[in-house]
């Protein structure tokens, strides 16, 4: 099985939204993360992880927090072609449970750690 059997829609937010606008849409979306995109181009992630390991120690208002102040910049992404396996064992290794889907410098979807389970035999 190849990543782009079962990654799924990305969804995104732009680096200037802020962590409360991000975590509504979160919530609203059922999802773990989302891609920040700036001019058609992606530039980080934001996951739960990051509002609870970077935003709440901030002690500040989400309102007043932006996206690009708590999103992971240093992205690993994914070949759609590359097999689970080896998306398993780098997600493992680099200790991260969602990782952007590139092909042809474009996203085109996000494997997460939750998308492997559930095709998991």
């Amino acid at each position: 099985m190849k990543v782009k059997d079962i990654m799924v829609k990305p969804e995104v937010i732009g680096p200037k939204a802020t962590v409360k606008d991000a975590a509504e849409l979160m919530e609203r979306l059922e999802t773990e993360c989302l891609i920040v995109v700036s001019d058609s181009r992606v530039i980080g992630i934001i996951t739960d992880g990051d509002i609870i390991a970077r935003f709440i120690p901030m002690d500040r208002p989400s309102s007043q927090v932006k996206v690009n102040e708590i999103m992971s910049s240093k992205l690993i992404v994914l070949d759609p072609n590359e097999p689970i396996e080896y998306a398993s064992h780098l997600m493992t290794e680099k200790n991260i449970k969602n990782i952007p889907v590139i092909q042809k410098n474009k996203m085109i979807g996000v494997l997460t750690a939750s998308s492997i389970l559930k095709h998991a035999p």
